[in-house]
């Protein structure tokens, strides 16, 4: 027992050197441990820094992902309208296709129509220059009438005046006989009451018919 009482355990040196050597041991492998846990700490350090880092690149991530999602949504979008106005430009086409075709096939009728248009026009002026020659004909053959007309009519008052004049010249003879009888007549002696009374007729000349000329 010590001095102050208390009660202590006497070790022999053997035994003292062992626990010496096991305490030594027992240090090293605190040492050791501690190292670890320092070792680990950082370890536990490094891994929440990047798994900070993993958190802000996944972030950075999704917010990439949002973007790209955004864009694919605006490029649908573009692609969708893209694809109606291919649609439409197509309907389009097609549309104009038939246009030019129902135009090719219009200006086909009107071809035809002015290649009949023009051979009427031909027939036409044929038969308005026939109609013209005929014209022209009638026209000198009502002439050639008026004329035959004019100069009948013309004849005819010739050979009025001249049956007109002959009228006159043959009653001039007529008028001289009758005058002549009567002063014949007169110088004559008075017949017997009973005795008929013979007058001599004097002959009425015909008058010539005029000469056609």
């Amino acid at each position: 027992m010590a001095k102050d009482g208390t009660i202590r355990e006497v070790i022999s040196h053997w035994e003292a050197l062992h626990r010496s050597v096991e305490a030594d041991h027992l240090e090293a492998e605190l040492g050791e441990t501690k190292g670890q846990l320092e070792q680990s700490n950082a370890a536990l350090e490094s891994a929440q820094a990047e798994l900070v880092a993993l958190k802000e690149k996944a972030a950075a991530m999704e917010a990439q992902i949002a973007e790209l999602q955004q864009k694919l949504g605006q490029q649908t979008k573009v692609a969708a309208n893209q694809k109606q106005r291919a649609e439409k430009a197509e309907a389009a086409q097609k549309k104009s296709a038939d246009e030019a075709n129902k135009a090719r096939e219009a200006e086909k009728n009107t071809q035809n129509m002015l290649a009949k248009v023009q051979k009427d026009l031909q027939q036409s002026t044929s038969e308005r220059e026939q109609l013209k020659a005929a014209n022209d004909k009638l026209q000198k053959d009502l002439a050639a009438a008026i004329a035959a007309r004019n100069e009948s009519a013309e004849a005819l008052k010739t050979a009025q005046a001249e049956l007109q004049k002959m009228k006159q010249e043959a009653s001039e003879p007529k008028k001289v006989a009758v005058a002549e009888d009567k002063e014949k007549k007169a110088e004559e002696p008075p017949k017997p009451e009973n005795a008929p009374e013979k007058t001599e007729q004097p002959k009425e000349e015909k008058p010539e018919a005029p000469k056609a000329k």
